[in-house]
């Protein structure tokens, strides 16, 4: 009778009422660090200070203390408890080169990570320092060797370069040495502190957006581009060269999300170099005849002074001259070289020389010849590539449009015999000339009657294969891609000679196993059938440009383009595959140091559609770069599918960021995923066995236990075959209507619902916790009020009766 009572007082109320509204979205990071600061501080100092986790709760029982430091006598001028205070401000601080001030904590828990003490940073009279201090945990993953950081690190890399004649060394810059200042402040002006961001790279801070800054020593500069420091940091580092244009001065923005920067924070530093110790030149181009500066030229550094992906270049169209300095190396030949120049120039001009003594200054001038007039120029008849497709005469027949023509001036080449050769069963030996023409009769040549034959290749050739009769590089054996009759092909063969700017378009195959890690270029003079079915760098128009030249065979697209827009294409072998973030292959050693992150991630995705790159004044700048490695086998690896879901219902739970991480590897944040666009991750070439993997994951809705970061899923393989389903099941941190978490709903959840449905609507705080909130929430339709609680009373009717077969609140609640 009594609850009779109850439910009908409840329902009155409902009746009255309207929903009191709560927020049943995450609670990220309070951003509360905008303080204002205060006007009237003038002649005294302040300090504003919070504390705060990354992807955890910050302990309760967590202590901090703010102690004045003079001479040997300390005070404490301040305590308060980090978890119940966004931000703590103290202010009338004394400003004396005989004070200094310092953060400390007390309480903290086995294994959470929070600085000895930070100081604060007081400039002068009237200064504020805003700092936060972030703390986290190291958690042990069964199995595990190394500990688990909650809150991924970011690499804040403050490195030094010692130079001399004879030596090179990189070593990481330190406080009061090398450097005065480093920090990383977020939009609002606080400067983030951890313990790990003074002694070394690793740095940890909530998502978001920051700027990272370094401030030089005395006597000490950020690397230049145009220095052979930079050339140091390429080679031993892998930072592309372009990475110093940036004027660190200005510091480095950059966004942070799952504790990765989406920017390399590198800030490579070196003494100043003086005259007495290191050398330089000032280079420049000028017109051989007049002495005049010559813009639109591409001026490099000796290449086999610099890596692949890092030449020292620049156009002289945006500077002219350049001074190259931080040169240590005496008794060794630089070169200097003008590797393009205007139509009306001869490229391929260079310079040798070498300093005899430390302290010396070149004056390197490169003198280009013009070769003919502006109205000459004009007067040439350029080439045209249709942008038609060929067609065959029948199905029986195959087709191809092949384009020759001299790079630098796009006329016809000159003397030049170009054929179509049938290799009869794929043997050259049993080769038969199907055509031939001459490349200045006909600079564009149609051929639309191939015979296609099943067992046979087809190339085009020139000068009867014979690549010592042409005064061009490019102008080897380039094979046709006829896989059945009617295919069709377009090839743009633009002949040069030496001296220019390459494009370096490469593939390579990627072997990695348990016991050995190998990349190797894949090249067109390797017998390659198995691995690629095809290759070769596309223009928007469909044709394609193989460099073939056994003077550069070292990559696909190894060769000199005209500006313009393309796409490198490959088609793996049946036995082979792109790379993905489903193989553990994607993180050896960031594939031998031969491309950047990004690069991996996308590196399916850039291997399905085509990489697309752009080239202008003849160079391309970005890496371009696709991987391969070999179809995995049972033989070979192992394989899992990881899903994360509801204990209570096994449904996906969306909006996790997961990790997998273990296995002996480093996953360079790579092997990730996000639930919402993955619900089941495969990972089909999992290499190790009888080491332990894990699964670590982000962004844990708050209405799960563990939120919003978790270790879980440890698993291993015994051996090569092994299939796992690893189904990671989150449970609730809350039961439906058992407000007060006691393990039973009753009338007490009821009148607790009542109570808080009363404070919020006359704008008290309702005194709940989120997941009080969603406990409370039964009905689920984002608020809570007395309907709430009539339900919960509703249920506690019904189990007080109900005999067997007892619903949970979820199925009597939605019945009613």
């Amino acid at each position: 009778m009594m609850i009779k009572k109850l439910i009908a007082v409840l329902s009155a109320v409902t009746i009255m009422g309207t929903g009191a509204a709560y927020s049943g979205s995450l609670e990220g990071l309070k951003n509360s660090f905008a303080a204002e600061t205060s006007a009237e501080q003038n002649e005294t100092c302040k300090v504003m200070i919070s504390v705060k986790t990354v992807n955890e709760k910050l302990p309760g029982e967590l202590k901090a203390k703010l102690i004045a430091v003079k001479g040997e006598e300390k005070t404490e001028l301040a305590e308060w408890s980090p978890a119940d205070t966004d931000v703590k401000e103290i202010g009338d601080l004394e400003y004396s080169d005989d004070v200094s001030y310092r953060i400390v904590f007390e309480g903290a828990p086995e294994g959470f990570r929070l600085p000895d003490e930070t100081n604060v940073k007081l400039a002068k009279k009237g200064s504020v320092d805003k700092i936060v201090i972030i703390g986290f945990s190291n958690t042990r993953f069964p199995g595990f060797t190394f500990p688990i950081t909650n809150g991924d690190e970011l690499h804040f890399n403050r490195r030094y370069l010692y130079s001399t004649e004879t030596s090179k060394a990189i070593y990481n810059a330190t406080l009061g040495k090398e450097i005065d200042e480093s920090y990383i402040t977020d939009d609002n002006g606080f400067r983030y502190v951890n313990d790990r961001s003074d002694t070394n790279s690793a740095f940890v801070v909530p998502d978001g957006h920051y700027k990272a800054y370094v401030k030089p020593a005395e006597g000490y500069r950020f690397v230049k581009k145009y220095s052979g420091s930079a050339l140091v940091f390429n080679d031993m580092e892998n930072i592309p060269i372009a990475h110093f244009e940036k004027d660190l001065s200005e510091g480095i923005e950059f966004n942070v999300k799952y504790g990765k920067a989406d920017q390399a924070l590198d800030f490579c530093i070196e003494k100043i170099p003086s005259d007495e110790k290191s050398c330089s030149a000032n280079v420049s181009v000028v017109d051989a005849d007049t002495g005049e500066l010559l813009k639109g030229c591409i001026v490099e550094l000796d290449e086999n002074f610099t890596k692949s992906n890092g030449h020292l270049r620049w156009s002289t169209s945006d500077q002219n001259p350049v001074k190259v300095d931080a040169l240590y190396e005496i008794d060794r030949d630089y070169c200097f070289k003008v590797k393009n120049t205007p139509l009306c120039y001869e490229p391929c001009v260079e310079n040798e020389f070498r300093f005899e003594k430390q302290g010396e200054q070149k004056e390197i001038v490169l003198k280009v010849k013009r070769t003919m007039t502006d109205k000459e120029a004009a007067a040439l008849k350029t080439v045209e590539l249709p942008k038609e497709d060929p067609v065959p005469v029948d199905s029986e027949h195959c087709a191809v449009t092949v384009g020759y023509y001299d790079l630098k001036t796009r006329t016809a080449v000159k003397n030049q015999k170009v054929s179509i050769v049938e290799y009869v069963g794929g043997k050259k030996a049993d080769s038969k000339e199907l055509i031939s023409w001459k490349s200045d009769e006909e600079p564009v040549k149609t051929v639309t009657d191939i015979e296609f034959h099943e067992d046979s290749e087809y190339y085009i050739t020139f000068n009867d294969d014979n690549i010592f009769k042409s005064q061009y590089n490019n102008s080897g054996r380039i094979k046709l891609y006829f896989s059945k009759g009617g295919d069709t092909e377009k090839i743009a063969v633009p002949g040069y000679v030496s001296g220019v700017a390459y494009v370096n378009a490469e593939c390579y195959q990627c072997t990695y196993t348990s016991s050995m890690k190998e990349i190797r270029n894949i090249n067109p003079f390797n017998s390659n059938d198995d691995i690629l079915k095809s290759a070769g760098v596309y223009d928007d128009n469909g044709y394609r440009y193989s460099f073939s030249s056994a003077l550069s065979p070292y990559a696909l697209g190894g060769g000199a383009l005209p500006d313009g827009d393309y796409t490198l294409k490959c088609v793996p072998g049946d036995d082979y595959r792109f790379i993905s973030t489903g193989s553990q292959t994607a993180v050896m050693d960031m594939l031998m140091k031969r491309t950047t992150e990004d690069n991996i991630i996308r590196n399916e995705e850039n291997g399905k559609n085509g990489m697309r790159f752009t080239v202008k004044d003849g160079i391309a700048e970005q890496d371009i770069t696709l991987f391969l490695e070999s179809v995995p086998t049972a033989e070979t690896s192992c394989s899992a599918d990881i899903s994360i879901v509801d204990a209570q219902t096994n449904e996906p739970v969306k909006g996790i960021h997961a990790q997998l991480i273990g296995g002996s590897i480093n996953t360079n944040n790579i092997l990730n995923w996000d639930t919402d666009d993955t619900p089941v991750k495969t990972f089909d070439n999992l290499l190790y066995t009888k080491k332990n993997y894990g699964v670590k994951l982000f962004n844990v809705p708050e209405c799960y236990k563990n939120a919003p970061t978790c270790i879980a899923a440890s698993f291993s393989f015994d051996e090569y075959g092994e299939h796992k389903d690893i189904v990671i099941k989150l449970e609730k941190a809350y039961s439906l209507g058992d407000v007060d978490n006691d393990g039973q709903v009753n009338s007490v959840d009821a009148s607790s619902v009542l109570s808080y449905y009363s404070k919020v609507s006359t704008k008290q705080d309702g005194g709940y916790t989120d997941s009080q909130k969603l406990a409370a929430d039964v009905d689920k339709d984002g608020s809570i009020n007395s309907v709430d609680a009539s339900k919960i009373l509703s249920y506690y009717a019904y189990v007080s009766t109900a005999k067997e077969d007892v619903k949970t609140p979820e199925e009597y609640i939605n019945t009613l």
